[in-house]
């Protein structure tokens, strides 16, 4: 196979793609970068109303080493997440449904965002399977421990949100804090944590995707400060540390 045999394959099979050698581009499909500029979901990208998923290769031609990335289409696949209204992972709600909820939320509430701490080294270490275990055994703890009225969803890759239907962020700070030491007793070899980020969501002031993002600024702060940890959100703290 040569190069242009490679490149003439992969117009064959529609995809959109990119070659590159040692970190240099080689050859390029005329939309592939155009579609790659707003992603949607990890490695999923939207053009024109269709998704494509990012996907590499590496290829020897002639002893040479070539990267493809590609693009595939998977619109259905996408309409499918789409349509359903749990994460099968972790079944706490999806993406979508959040979306849906958050647009009918009119109420005073606290919004919770949590990331698991050094998720990737788990999944380096011990493996992808193990790592859909902790998401999926993270999501069935936070489903026990919340109420009929609450909220959670996963809100992308180990991110989870959680909108508790109380204006009393101390309770939830509580609440999230005892969900983390359940979490911290499970595979104890592992040391499993999350860090979490608290705002309290009043709708005469703000948007909610003001109040996910000082959740998520809140959260960004435990991250950087320690981790296994909570934090409501505070202005001062967080301008403070945006300033260093």
């Amino acid at each position: 196979m040569t190069l242009e045999n490679l490149k003439e394959m992969l117009k064959q099979f529609g995809w959109e793609y990119l070659i590159s050698k040692d970190k240099s581009i080689i050859s390029s499909s005329n939309n592939y970068l155009d579609m790659k500029k707003e992603n949607v979901y990890p490695n999923i990208y939207k053009y024109q109303d269709k998704y494509f998923k990012n996907k590499i290769k590496n290829v020897t031609i002639d002893n040479e080493n070539y990267l493809v990335e590609y693009l595939e289409d998977v619109s259905e696949y996408i309409k499918l997440i789409k349509n359903l209204k749990h994460d099968e992972m972790t079944g706490l709600n999806t993406r979508n449904e959040l979306e849906r909820y958050t647009n009918e939320l009119n109420r005073v509430c606290t919004v919770v965002m949590i990331d698991i701490d050094d998720f990737k080294s788990v999944n380096d270490t011990y493996g992808h399977q193990m790592g859909d275990k902790i998401l999926n055994l993270l999501g069935t703890i936070i489903r026990k421990n919340i109420r009929k009225n609450d909220f959670a969803a996963r809100y992308g890759g180990e991110e989870l949100l959680i909108i508790f239907d109380t204006a009393n962020t101390d309770l939830v700070k509580r609440r999230i804090d005892s969900i983390n030491k359940i979490f911290n007793s499970c595979y104890k070899e592992l040391n499993l944590s999350f860090s979490a980020g608290i705002s309290l969501f009043n709708n005469t002031e703000e948007k909610i995707e003001d109040c996910i993002k000082k959740a998520d600024e809140a959260l960004y702060y435990i991250k950087t400060n320690g981790k296994n940890s909570s934090m409501i959100y505070d202005s001062s703290i967080i301008k403070d540390e945006m300033k260093i």
